[in-house]
């Protein structure tokens, strides 16, 4: 089972990585699924435990926030940013040994929605990169521990796990800001306009 999520959570981050700019709403809609995931197991396990309904939960909410960011791009777009930024504030606070609160959480969480909501093609390529960066670090130190990628940050999160993401992400985001220098983003589909070579 760590093998599998392994090695799904280093393909899927390898295509945020590189390609995040390019598959923008897919990558909206796959983290606004795993969101509603978290969201509906949280609920669902305080009123529910011990039954199916945390489950069924689980997966509404994932598909129903799967489906928003997929629809509705830009809300989908400060949704995220949101909770990327949230988190990495709180990764970055753990690592100076202090424990996550609310305000924490915040700290990086406002910030880079408002940057999402106002800079949304630049936040693209940083912030898929960087959310490519730590799923690839993740499956790489669950594979290292042997435990579940849900639980390898409970404890000592080790040096190369930061270091990893910082290079990984540099490495992504010049990519991507080469790769797709003067595309614009398309409403319509799910891709930049200009990415098909014309001869």
């Amino acid at each position: 089972m760590v093998l599998t999520t392994g090695l799904v959570l280093i393909v899927v981050g390898l295509g945020i990585l590189f390609w995040g700019y390019a598959l923008f709403r897919i990558w909206f809609a796959i983290s606004g699924f795993l969101f509603g995931l978290e969201i509906g197991k949280v609920i669902g396990d305080s009123l529910f435990s011990g039954t199916a309904w945390p489950t069924v939960l689980s997966v509404g909410l994932g598909l129903f926030f799967g489906i928003f960011g997929f629809a509705l791009y830009k809300l989908g777009a400060v949704l995220i940013g949101f909770l990327l930024g949230g988190a990495l504030s709180v990764v970055i606070f753990f690592a100076f040994q202090m424990e996550p609160t609310w305000w924490i959480f915040l700290i990086g969480a406002i910030p880079v929605a408002l940057f999402a909501a106002f800079f949304i093609d630049p936040y693209i390529k940083v912030a898929s990169a960087i959310n490519g960066a730590y799923l690839i670090m993740l499956a790489i130190l669950s594979f290292i521990t042997g435990k579940q990628a849900a639980m390898v940050l409970s404890g000592e999160i080790p040096w190369y796990f930061y270091l990893g993401i910082i290079v990984l992400s540099a490495v992504g985001i010049g990519y991507q800001f080469k790769q797709y220098k003067g595309k614009e983003l398309n409403p319509r589909i799910a891709k930049p306009t200009g990415l098909t070579n014309k001869r």
